[in-house]
């Protein structure tokens, strides 16, 4: 297994995390899908086999669950729509094939609201347990004025082209502001999102830092006064409730998931990033906030965040592991 997405580095085959030993299965990379037959042999002592995701594991554990004959758990994680490319073929794929497979599958987790309702089209299966984050990790310190930060892979759906746009119009506006992108180049595009950067005159009011330690995370949603994302897509999206546990306020793109996390002008605000004009208005908005009134919204943000923390989803997987176990 690699560190990080295409580095060519290798991980270890085992490994350790406070405690928990891991091991890791070798897969063979046809890109978009990683095939790796050798998973039965790891599964021989579980007792229930949780599955992230749809792709080969959640395919070959469904296609082989007469052999190996374990509990299976899948969490959604939102499917294979992400982007829009090869559409048809992801429809297929998920109303065709994934309604037979899924029939293997002893409880489909959806993470998210928008989850459950997609997947409960081709599942009765369907249980809705959020995703949850470490709320112990998140500390709100002293914000950066008119600071802005995204965290997240740097990948096409996430848009930040769009947000991009959006800040130029911004600008536009004399307008001050940073913006702070955390997250691994996932797709090799940083370099052309710079090279955009530069060209609208962004620089260097924007800059681009990679991925960075979790201590190094959390110090940047801790002084960052607003969360942002022009995300297309997300299943869940951890990074708007960690910024929210943190104190960010969010202004986020308006999308399934996101609006089931952010009330547009009672904790953040909801836009549509599609239109950079409307969206830089909406930018405009919150960084005129007066300090009173920015931590108005922040103090709301934390005190929704304490529906994604991981003490309460806890007992949740714990009852649901029992239930499959027979």
């Amino acid at each position: 297994m690699e560190i990080g997405h295409g580095s060519g580095k290798k991980l270890p085959p085992r490994d350790d995390w406070n405690g928990i030993p891991i091991r890791r299965i070798p897969f063979m990379d046809a890109k978009y899908y990683k095939i790796a037959p050798k998973a039965l042999e790891f599964i021989r002592d579980a007792d229930v086999v949780h599955v992230h995701g749809l792709g080969f594991f959640s395919d070959f554990l469904a296609a082989t669950k007469w052999l190996h004959g374990k509990p299976l758990v899948l969490n959604t994680h939102g499917g294979v729509f992400h982007t829009e490319s090869a559409r048809l073929w992801k429809k297929i794929y998920f109303w065709g094939w994934q309604k037979l497979a899924l029939r293997a599958f002893d409880a489909i987790v959806a993470d998210s609201e928008s989850d459950k309702a997609l997947f409960e089209q081709i599942s009765d299966r369907v249980t809705l347990i959020e995703d949850a984050v470490d709320l112990s990790l998140c500390k709100s310190g002293k914000k950066i004025p008119r600071s802005l930060l995204y965290v997240g892979r740097i990948s096409k759906n996430k848009r930040l082209d769009r947000l991009l746009l959006a800040l130029h119009e911004l600008q536009k506006m004399d307008e001050r502001f940073s913006l702070t992108v955390v997250g691994e180049d996932w797709e090799g595009i940083r370099p052309s999102l710079e090279a955009r950067c530069r060209k609208l005159g962004l620089h260097p009011s924007v800059r681009f830092v990679g991925s960075v330690s979790e201590s190094a995370l959390r110090g940047w949603y801790a002084k960052s006064a607003f969360f942002v994302s022009a995300s297309e897509y997300e299943g869940f999206g951890l990074a708007l409730p960690e910024a929210m546990g943190s104190g960010c306020v969010p202004i986020v793109n308006r999308i399934p998931s996101f609006e089931s996390m952010v009330s547009h002008g009672v904790n953040g605000w909801v836009v549509d990033f599609a239109d950079a004009k409307k969206s830089a208005m909406a930018l405009k908005r919150a960084l005129s906030l007066s300090e009173s009134e920015r931590k108005r919204y922040s103090d709301r943000a934390l005190k929704d965040s304490k529906r994604w923390d991981w003490k309460r989803a806890v007992p949740q997987w714990e009852k649901l592991y029992q239930s499959v176990i027979r």
